[in-house]
This record gives C-alpha cells, sequence and structure tokens, in this order.
C-alpha cells in the first residue's frame, strides 16, 4: 500500500490523497469497531504492534507521494519536467528509508503479533512505545539534529557539510 500512495502522487497528488483518506476511513472504521465491542485494549496492543511501524511508514509514504504530486502541480522557476525529476528522485529518498521499517514492521507482524494475545501488558506497551520512538527519531529528530550540524543537500542531491 505504500509503495500505491507514493506512485499515486504522479496523478497530481489526488490519487495519494484518495490513498491515505480510504485507509484513514477503513482504519478507524476497524478501531470503532473493536472498541465497540470491548475488545479496544486487546486491538491497540496486538494490532499495533506491527501497525505502529506499518501505518507511519504509509503515511510517510504518502509523503512522497504528495512530493512527487507537488512537484507537477507548482514546479516554480523550473520547466516541469525538471521538477518532476527533482521530485521523484526526492520521493525515492524518502521510500528508500523506509525499507528498514518494513522489513521491522513485517518481522513483527510474522513472528511478534501472532503470539501477542497471552504477553504481558508492559511488553506489548514497550514495542509499542519504541516502535513510535524509533519513528520520530528516524524521521523527526535525527534530520534536525543533522541540519543544526550544517549539513545539507546540494543542488545534485548530494549530503553536504557547510563550510565554517
Amino acid at each position: 500500500m505504500a509503495i500505491y500512495a507514493f506512485v499515486g502522487g504522479i496523478f497530481f497528488s489526488v490519487g495519494t490523497l484518495w490513498l491515505l483518506t480510504t485507509n484513514g476511513i477503513m482504519l478507524g472504521s476497524f478501531q470503532y469497531y473493536f472498541f465497540a465491542k470491548g475488545l479496544g485494549l486487546q486491538s491497540v496492543l496486538t494490532i499495533w504492534i506491527h501497525g505502529t511501524l506499518e501505518i507511519s511508514a504509509i503515511v510517510i509514504a504518502g509523503t512522497a507521494g504528495l512530493v512527487l504530486g507537488n512537484s507537477l502541480l507548482f514546479p516554480g522557476t523550473h520547466k516541469r519536467v525538471d521538477s518532476l525529476k527533482r521530485g521523484a528522485r526526492d520521493g525515492m529518498k524518502i521510500i528508500i528509508s523506509l525499507i528498514p521499517i518494513f522489513i521491522a514492521a513485517a518481522f513483527l507482524e510474522s513472528f511478534i503479533t501472532r503470539t501477542a494475545k497471552g504477553m504481558p501488558i508492559w511488553l506489548s506497551a514497550s514495542i509499542l512505545g519504541l516502535s513510535l520512538a524509533a519513528i520520530v527519531w528516524y524521521f523527526i529528530i535525527y534530520p534536525i539534529k543533522l541540519k543544526r550540524a550544517g549539513y545539507y543537500l546540494d543542488a545534485n542531491g548530494k549530503p553536504q557539510r557547510a563550510k565554517v
């Protein structure tokens, strides 16, 4: 689904927005159903063991799709084709950065989520918290630290360190 969210951006961001909206409605409906049946906490402690990484990856891939689509919609002073190439390159960087997240989510879904029914609450909550912390660190805190340390991407998209 994450790849579709990225590729949907080629349709002027509408495809990405559609996929994110429909998936959000679907996810919200499932969660509402579980809470309505008194299974809310159990669903959170079970499904979200891998869902924290998986849903975060889909949302982040959606941002890559919006980068792609917005490069078509808002080329600025560049030719539209050049802007599209830049948007595709930047979006692919985001998608490639998600590969470790996909692998971790797949591991958790395959080996942990299936056995989570008898798992202690503290362990399940710890996995959820660590997954969320990893996402926040990898996609928010670490890039801010790099920016403050003087790193930036040059016109070719290669990392450079500012000369002081």
